[in-house]
């Protein structure tokens, strides 16, 4: 029996990934780079079905750095 692929889970804007495979209990962890948080879930499976658990997660400016560059009018 061969088993079930799930291709590439995606990528994320600010973030990298490391992928330990693409077929049936592989998984895939998220990270961000400085100056960013995840958002979501950082690790998802491959499942038997041939899909990948959960949603792509995103990464979002840290808070300090959103408030450090907002413009106060001056």
């Amino acid at each position: 029996m061969t088993a079930k692929k799930c291709g590439d889970p995606g990528e994320i804007k600010h973030g990298y990934k490391q992928l330990t495979g693409t077929v049936f209990t592989s998984s895939v962890n998220y990270f961000c780079v400085d100056g960013f948080v995840l958002s979501g879930r950082a690790v998802r499976y491959c499942l038997s079905n041939g899909l990948w658990s959960g949603d792509l997660p995103s990464c979002q400016r840290e808070f300090w750095e959103s408030f450090f560059f907002l413009d106060f009018g001056n």
